[in-house]
């Protein structure tokens, strides 16, 4: 290498030499603790929980709440949650803006028509508003494209201890009253402002589309599962975008909990499971959040791997996004795919090539990983501990004869 250390070769032969004279003596126990493991897989279908914990062992709040109004939200529109927690309008460096949000719907099947996004933002500049939806859902079944954002009822609530409940001899009072189950919430200004401004870029950018907007109010992770929708299709700025907080009062209650009452009570977190689409693979039904796109890479890696079998499958970051955003249909630009392998590549599931070009590669733990969920989540598969033991054999020989070459 003439005296220069290749780190990625150097980092690896280190972490197995620190692996083996660590566990060497509890090898036999090791594979009896990874094989029980295995035995107890439970198969079911994903649901979101299944992967709230993928990147870290906390989760993190804003990224819960966008990925629950997603969840919820397949189930309440019938439609497919994309671009989940992406931003409304990125303007990269000396180029023009442009919206995430009509770019996946372009990938889609729709036709889009020119629209000046500049401008349509200056037309907002007076307004504080916050920079991302939680989700937008389209299915090419229906002529409707639905806008969703969300918050905890903790926030909604402004921190009182108990909701206001509403009564039926309230109902007639409240507008929208006759789906109403809370009353008393408000929303921050800057989300409805967010909200109702992706509504215009959206109608603008598809005139023959009609957009609903909705604001989503959802318990917090672990609770009784209550929500209540209300829609923000006809706001506009005479409703307060300038001031802190929103009345929901004055917006119609469209969908509650109440509407998925008898799902609910045989099992209270069955809205943040997927809907039962006749699709049998859950990537492709699934809300594109965080950790379902870093599935996908992971998924289309191990096919690949196995696919070669006898070497270690290494690609460049945009083959990899280009594999995915055509298998999934995916919007996949190159900075969110650069960040979603970052993450991958944080917590030991892809790793540089072992001769320090600018390809990546599965890691046993990310192959090991990937088959794990796909036994959980497809009872067709058999569960052979000795199977699931060899893909990390296989996988940490491709690595270190590909680091030989």
């Amino acid at each position: 290498m003439n005296g220069e250390i290749n780190w990625i070769y150097f980092d690896r032969l280190a972490s197995h030499y620190g692996a083996a004279i660590s566990h060497v003596e509890r090898l036999e126990s090791l594979g009896v603790e990874l094989s029980e493991v295995c035995k107890n897989l439970e198969h079911r279908p994903p649901t979101m929980t299944d992967f709230s914990l993928f990147f870290s062992s906390r989760t993190e709040q804003h990224t819960e709440v966008a990925r629950a109004a997603a969840w919820i939200s397949q189930h309440v529109f019938s439609a497919r949650a994309w671009c989940v927690g992406q931003k409304i309008v990125e303007t990269p460096h000396r180029k023009p803006p442009h919206s995430p949000l009509v770019k996946q719907l372009e990938e889609l099947g729709l036709q889009s028509v020119p629209v000046p996004l500049k401008a349509l933002q200056q037309q907002w500049a007076g307004f504080r508003m916050q920079s991302k939806l939680d989700c937008l859902l389209f299915d090419s079944t229906q002529d409707v494209i639905f806008l969703v954002k969300g918050q905890t009822f903790v926030r909604g609530n402004r921190g009182r201890s108990k909701l206001a409940k509403v009564h039926p001899q309230d109902r007639a009072t409240l507008f929208g009253a006759e789906k109403a189950c809370f009353k008393g919430l408000f929303a921050p200004a800057e989300g409805i402002a967010a909200l109702c401004f992706a509504q215009a870029v959206i109608k603008a950018s598809f005139p023959s589309m009609k957009v609903r907007a909705f604001f989503a109010t959802l318990e917090e992770p672990g609770g009784m599962g209550r929500f209540q929708f209300h829609e923000a299709s006809e706001a506009t700025t005479s409703r307060g975008f300038g001031q802190q907080s929103i009345a929901l009062d004055d917006l119609p209650v469209v969908h509650t909990h109440e509407d998925f009452k008898d799902k609910l009570e045989s099992d209270g977190d069955s809205l943040l499971a997927l809907p039962n689409w006749p699709e049998t693979n859950y990537l492709k039904k699934a809300p594109v959040d965080l950790p379902i796109r870093a599935m996908m890479i992971l998924k289309a890696l191990a096919a690949e791997q196995q696919a070669v079998s006898k070497r270690l499958y290494l690609r460049s970051a945009a083959e990899i996004s280009s594999a995915v955003a055509k298998e999934y249909c995916l919007h996949y630009p190159k900075n969110m795919s650069r960040h979603d392998l970052d993450r991958l590549q944080r917590i030991g599931l892809i790793q540089w090539a072992p001769d320090g070009s600018a390809r990546l590669g599965l890691t046993s733990a990310g192959v090991y990983r990937s088959s794990v969920l796909e036994h959980r989540f497809n009872p067709m598969l058999p569960r052979s501990p000795a199977i699931m033991l060899n893909l990390i054999k296989v996988q940490e020989d491709h690595w270190l004869q590909a680091a030989k070459v």
